[in-house]
C-alpha cells in the first residue's frame, strides 16, 4: 500500500475490514470505496442456503426471488441478513402470491429500485466524489465520506416504506381518474406529452461534460416540478428529451 495510506487502513480496519480485503480493494483501485461496501454489507453473513433453511423454503425459491427483483445470487456467497430471511419468509407465506401476479410485481419493484440505486451512485460519483478528488482529498477523507454517505443511504432506504404509502395513495387516485368512462378495466385514458431542449446537439458539442450534465439536470428538475404541480408524472427521460403523462 502506498505511503501515507495508514490513516485509511486504520479507518477501514475499524469498520471490520481484514488486511486481505484492504489489499484486494487497493489493488482494484477502489480502496476508499471499501468503506461503503463494509457499511452496506454489515450483518450480511448468511448464504442463500442458510436463508432458505431459516425461512423454511428451498434455495431455488430464494434465488428465484432475488432474480425476480433483478439481482443475481451466488448460492455459496454470504450476502444475506436476518432481514432478508424475514422478507423471504413473508413472501413464501403469502397465500397464492404468484396467482395475484406477485412475480410481475416483484419485477416492477426491482426495476424501480435498481434505477433508484443507479441514480444514487451516479449522483455521488459525479458530484461529491468528483469534487473531493478535484480538491485533493486524502484517501482517508474519501473513505470517511463514503462511509457517512452509505449510512445516510441506508436511512433513506428505511424511509422508502413511508414514501411508498403516499405514492400508493396517489397511484390509486390516478387510476380512478384515468378510468372514468373507459369500457375495460385494463384501459386508461391519459394525455402524453414530450419536451426537449432546443439546440441541445450543438450545446453538447461545446460544453464540458460537467456543465452539460448540469443543464440536463436542470431540465429534469424543472420538468419534474411542473408535471407534479399539475397532477402529471415524468415517466421517461433520454438525454434532453422527457416524456410526461397526465
Amino acid at each position: 500500500m502506498p505511503a501515507g495510506d495508514d490513516d485509511v487502513e486504520a479507518f477501514l480496519t475499524a469498520l471490520g475490514a481484514t488486511p486481505e480485503r484492504i489489499r484486494a480493494a487497493a489493488g482494484a483501485g477502489h480502496l476508499h470505496g471499501l468503506a461503503a461496501d463494509l457499511i452496506l454489507r454489515e450483518g450480511a453473513d448468511l448464504t442463500a442456503a442458510q436463508v432458505a433453511e431459516r425461512a423454511r423454503t428451498t434455495v431455488d425459491v430464494v434465488t428465484a426471488t432475488w432474480r425476480s427483483v433483478g439481482l443475481a445470487v451466488d448460492p455459496h456467497e454470504p450476502a444475506f441478513s436476518e432481514a432478508d430471511v424475514e422478507l423471504v419468509r413473508g413472501l413464501v407465506g403469502l397465500e397464492d402470491f404468484e396467482g395475484f401476479e406477485g412475480g410481475e410485481l416483484l419485477r416492477v419493484m426491482g426495476a424501480a429500485l435498481g434505477r433508484v440505486a443507479d441514480a444514487a451512485v451516479a449522483v455521488y460519483v459525479q458530484t461529491v466524489e468528483t469534487s473531493m478528488v478535484a480538491a485533493g482529498a486524502s484517501p482517508a477523507e474519501m473513505a470517511r465520506n463514503n462511509a457517512t454517505t452509505a449510512a445516510a443511504a441506508l436511512q433513506l432506504g428505511d424511509a422508502l416504506g413511508i414514501l411508498f404509502t403516499h405514492h400508493l395513495r396517489a397511484a390509486i387516485d390516478r387510476q380512478r381518474q384515468a378510468q372514468v368512462g373507459v369500457t375495460e378495466r385494463t384501459l386508461m385514458r391519459l394525455a402524453v406529452g414530450f419536451v426537449d431542449l432546443v439546440g441541445f446537439t450543438p450545446l453538447a458539442q461545446e460544453l464540458p461534460a460537467r456543465e452539460l450534465l448540469a443543464v440536463v439536470r436542470g431540465l429534469e428538475a424543472r420538468a419534474f416540478d411542473v408535471a407534479t404541480a399539475h397532477g402529471g408524472r415524468v415517466v421517461k427521460h433520454i438525454g434532453d428529451e422527457i416524456m410526461v403523462v397526465a
